[in-house]
This record gives structure tokens, sequence and C-alpha cells, in this order.
């Protein structure tokens, strides 16, 4: 048991804390700030956590003036209200429909627009002829392309993507479920790059190449040959279009979003073509890019997408040579 010795006052530290070993242990000194002492800090601590198991014994009950709330440390406060997804009407996204596919060659869409376009409104109509991914991507960039400004679509649209790409993936077995799922990657990738979301936009176009390096999309002789003319021109505008958009990330230095330099110089995949309904390009198993490097050009490839892909591939390969010859100047 212990006797309370009468404080004098002293500072820093009491003249009794001082002459009696141990005393400083239970010591309650207050300095002269004015400043709670050590067992005045810890009876707070104990009535504030009384009174949060109060609060929460007792959750439906009005909170008391001083309560204490909790919230997510990484989500809004608690002050704040969730945003509510306005869900939007029938005409609002046939006219976001519209506006894509009357825009889409501006952007990296490979799927045959004219057909997009039949399935798409029999689709906007209640018909089940597309997956909703692909319809809702194209929905989203119909609402950013808008001639005014949509952004409580463009918010509705981009979360039902995402959803929907995600149940996508899980269920993509077929060629053409692949190729959707590309499609929905690359239009995503794009349009982050157009928010200024650089790193979700180099995620999507990573998945994009992931996909389409399963897919062996770069050598189009070693995979079953297409069914129709459609389906070998969508195939070799996925491939490319795939590349163009990936490396558009090769300034920012070495990223697991473009293809590697080794795997392009194998490429088999013909150049971008202009689609031909009765004809299927026979497969040549040629290196495209290998030859197109060496300067042995094909004047058929006269396509814009074609001299895009070629442009793209320099750039790739021009950013790549400038640290290398760099470093072998320094090395001499």
């Amino acid at each position: 048991m212990h006797r309370k010795i009468r404080c004098d006052g002293g500072t820093p530290i009491c003249g009794q804390c001082k002459s009696i070993p141990g005393a400083l242990e239970d010591c309650e000194y207050r300095d002269e700030t004015g400043g709670k002492t050590n067992i005045e800090l810890l009876e707070d601590n104990i009535a504030r956590l009384e009174r949060r198991i109060h609060e929460l014994e007792t959750i439906d009950d009005p909170p008391p003036p001083d309560a204490v709330f909790l919230s997510k440390p990484y989500g809004p406060s608690c002050g704040s209200q969730k945003n509510v997804l306005v869900e939007p009407t029938p005409d609002d996204r046939v006219n976001c429909l519209r506006t894509f596919v009357d825009n889409c060659e501006n952007l990296s869409f490979f799927l045959l627009s004219g057909r997009f376009r039949d399935e798409a409104i029999r689709a906007s109509q209640g018909h089940r002829t597309l997956c909703p991914a692909i319809l809702n991507a194209a929905c989203l960039w119909g609402a950013r392309m808008a001639p005014h400004p949509m952004p409580q679509l463009e918010e509705y649209f981009l979360d039902k993507t995402h959803k929907c790409l995600s149940n996508r993936l899980q269920s993509s077995q077929n060629q053409p479920s692949v190729l959707y799922s590309i499609q929905v990657e690359l239009l995503l990738a794009l349009y982050y790059i157009d928010t200024g979301k650089s790193l979700r936009a180099g995620y999507h176009a990573s998945a994009a190449v992931s996909l389409g390096n399963s897919a062996k999309l770069c050598s189009q002789g070693s995979i079953e040959a297409p069914s129709d003319p459609v389906e070998q021109f969508e195939r070799i505008q996925a491939f490319w279009m795939g590349l163009i958009v990936s490396n558009h990330f090769v300034s920012q230095g070495p990223t697991p979003f473009n293809y590697p330099s080794e795997t392009l110089v194998g490429v088999t995949t013909p150049w971008p073509i202009v689609f031909n309904k009765d004809v299927i390009v026979p497969s040549k198993n040629e290196c495209v890019v290998q030859m197109y490097l060496r300067g042995q050009h094909d004047s058929t490839t006269t396509m814009s997408r074609a001299i895009l892909a070629k442009s793209s591939i320099l750039y790739e390969w021009s950013t790549n040579l400038g640290p290398q010859h760099c470093r072998s100047k320094l090395s001499i």
C-alpha cells in the first residue's frame, strides 16, 4: 500500500519524486503548461471507449451530442452521400448507340461496324443479339461523345461495363467471345486515356494484349481457319488495334502494356485489310513486320489502319532504340 505524498511543485521534477526511489512511476505531477497527467489521459480514453460501447449497444436510439462515429478509412466520409446511378431510358440507350456507331471509326473499333450497328439497334429494342459488355461499352462512348455532357450516363455505363466484362471473361471460351472481350478492353483503355487516368488505361490495354496473345492473333496461320470473311476481318483488326493502343504507353518506359519486340518480329497476321464479304485472304505465314522493317513494303496495304499500325511499330522501335544507342555510346 502506498501513502499519498504532497507535491512541492518543483520543476521539472518535484523534490519528493527526486528523494524517494520509484515514486516517479506513480507520480501525477502536472507540469507548468497545465496539461493533463498520464492518469487523467487514460481516464479520458476509458470514458470515450465506454461511450462508444454504449452507442453500439443502443444503435437504434438517437445518438448523444458528443457521439463518436466511425468511418471507412479509404471510403467516403460518414456525412457524404453515395452517388446513386441513374437508370437510362430506352431512348437514352438508342441515342448513345447511334452516336457511337457514327463515330466508332475514330476509336479502336475493329468489329465490322455495319453488322454491329444492326445488331446493336436490335439489342436496344430488347433482342439478345450482343453481349451486354460490348453494348454498355458502346453506350459509354456514345454518352461521352454526345453533343451535350452526360456525366450521369457515363458513370452508369462505365459501372455496367466493368460488371458485365468481369462476367464475360469468366465465360469466354470461343473465338467470337474473346474478340468481344478484347474490344471492350480496348474501348475502356481509350476511355481512361481520354479521361486522363493512364494507370487504368494501361491495365485495360494490357488485358487486351494478354487476351490477344492467348488467342494467338499474332499468327493467323497457327490457329483454326476463319469460318467466313467477317471472322477473318475481325481477327486481323483485333490484333493490330491491340498493338496500336498498347504502343501508346511505350514512351512511359518499360511496361507490360505492349507486345515485346521479339513477338512482333514473328508476326504473320496480315496487315489490316479492307473488308470484302466474298473473299477470305489466304494465310502466307510471312513475317510481315520483319519484312516491313527490312524495307520489303507491301504496296497493297494502303488502308489507313495499316499505315497507322506501321507508324506505331516504328514509334515503338525508335523509342526503344534511343536508350540502347545512348548506352552503347557510354560504353565506348
